[in-house]
């Protein structure tokens, strides 16, 4: 019991801001398991104490080295490298200088390694088109390369200044709503007969491969897939939205994709917090189920939507 309470404390401490690559450095073998679990690092190998990650290393590295009293607390590594959105890399160094030393050294570094400010850079396509938020009141910048983009904070606190790296893919306009790795491959319901039917011999199909539908996202809309579960009675998929359309806009558009995916909708609510939630009867493999949606707006950063979408069983 005392491990777990432990292990609660230093899941208390990301809620207030400390990163998982601090709260990992700082915990026990015992603890770790228990935070690895719940922070949903199923692999030991994703969390790097001390180490930068060949992603970071390869472009900052000689860079942060010139820090005076640097220190690495280590990085957080989810998703393969040949996953196709990418792996998402977060990594929190320490060091003696001072804030605004720390961020001429990693401007000059990012200016000389080919990433661009994304409030300043010419871009293509208005996917990319998107000022940069703030996280818990502590600036972040922004920049892109290629595919990928990476967000650089830092703050100063009694001599010591923390860093915090974070990378991962952008993704492309054409991606759909949720659905990460198995339930990818499965088409649409509405186009798909059957996958609302038992295979030979009664079996189920677990909800993973296929009980929500695959969604267009809106126009000119960016998505980015933030998290996918699934068991024989549940599945939600998580994602962020980035477009100039309003929130009614972005939600009615999924509350539709999802009418036409053959979800029947049965109720509507603003709840108290401001998120918006939609309800609807699914019929998927003989079964009854419920399904859900559900959006909330991010205040600090306009144009940014967070959307969850959820099956599970009456």
């Amino acid at each position: 019991m005392k491990r777990t309470s432990n292990a609660l404390a230093l899941l208390a401490m990301l809620a207030l801001g400390t990163t998982q690559a601090q709260l990992l450095e700082q915990a026990t073998p015992q603890e770790r398991e228990l935070l690895q679990r719940a922070l949903g690092i199923s692999d030991a190998a994703q969390f790097m104490p001390g180490a930068l990650p060949a992603e970071i290393e390869r472009d900052f590295g000689a860079s942060l080295k010139t820090l005076p009293n640097l220190r690495v607390i280590g990085s957080v590594v989810q998703g393969a490298p040949s996953n196709a959105y990418g792996p998402y890399i977060q990594s929190h160094l320490v060091t003696t200088a001072r804030a605004a030393h720390v961020e001429a050294v990693m401007t000059a570094a990012l200016r000389q390694t080919g990433w661009q400010d994304k409030d300043s850079a010419v871009v293509a396509s208005s996917r990319n088109a998107f000022t940069s938020g703030s996280v818990r009141g502590v600036p972040v910048t922004t920049y892109l390369k290629g595919e990928r983009h990476l967000s650089y904070f830092s703050s100063e606190h009694h001599g010591t200044t923390s860093v915090t790296l974070s990378m991962d893919r952008e993704l492309s306009t054409s991606t759909s709503l949720a659905l990460l790795s198995s339930s990818l491959a499965r088409p649409p319901l509405a186009n798909d007969g059957a996958s609302n039917s038992a295979p030979p011999g009664g079996r189920r199909t677990p909800f993973a491969n296929g009980s929500l539908p695959r969604l267009a996202p809106p126009p000119d809309a960016r998505v980015r897939e933030t998290g996918s579960r699934a068991s024989t009675d549940f599945a939600k998929d998580t994602a962020t939205i980035f477009t100039s359309g309003s929130a009614e806009h972005v939600f009615d558009h999924y509350v539709e994709e999802l009418r036409k995916a053959g979800w029947r909708l049965t109720g509507r609510e603003v709840r108290s917090n401001g998120e918006v939630v939609a309800s609807f009867d699914v019929r998927f493999q003989e079964r009854d189920l419920q399904g859900r949606l559900s959006m909330t707006s991010e205040a600090i950063q306009p144009g940014r939507f967070d959307v969850r979408l959820e099956s599970f069983g009456r």
